[in-house]
């Protein structure tokens, strides 16, 4: 092999082992790319739904308050018609304000676990998204080092090439020599 070729195959093992580094990057940065939009349709999901949440609540709350005044109203009649007395009223009308306030105490409680369980979502999202691009980054960094060591070795291949290339032309020259004094 003569030296030209061993110059040529180190570049060219070198030049792919390059572009083996920069496909390498590419991917990773394709990587952070997708995980960073994956992310964020999480957050802006949830979102969303924590807005829709916040909204129902609202809904159910006022639906419950209205049909509280309206059982009050009737209780109001009720009580008049009957004329009970002011003892009868105040505890049926307490038990009227306790069990309203108890219908909207559950619904406070049943959106909180479900905005806990949206921020929870969230938070999975976000831990997703740091699992991956720490992944991308590791698979990443693994494909230039075996790049660079393809390129070292490339290198190491042409220097042991170029070795044996010199060895072969000396033990040539010494047979030739050798072959001369006889």
């Amino acid at each position: 092999m003569c030296v030209t070729a061993i110059v040529a195959s180190a570049v060219a093992g070198v030049a792919a082992a390059s572009q083996q580094a920069k496909v390498a990057k590419q991917s990773t940065e394709r990587a952070y790319e997708a995980e960073a939009s994956n992310f964020a349709l999480v957050q802006k999901e949830n979102t969303r739904l924590q807005r829709e949440s916040n909204d129902l609540y609202d809904t159910e709350v006022s639906d419950r308050v209205r049909l509280a005044n309206r059982e009050l109203g009737t209780l109001s009649v009720m009580l008049g018609e009957m004329g009970a007395s002011s003892s009868s009223s105040t505890a049926l009308l307490i038990d009227q304000s306790y069990t309203k306030g108890m219908d909207i105490s559950r619904i406070e409680q049943s959106r909180i676990n479900q905005i806990e369980s949206l921020q929870s979502a969230k938070r999975a999202g976000q831990q997703g998204y740091l699992n991956q691009t720490t992944l991308a980054y590791s698979q990443g960094a693994a494909a230039v080092a075996n790049a660079n060591a393809n390129a070292i070795g490339s290198i190491t291949n042409a220097g042991s090439s170029y070795s044996g290339y010199k060895t072969n032309e000396r033990d040539y020259q010494l047979r030739l020599n050798g072959y001369k004094r006889t």
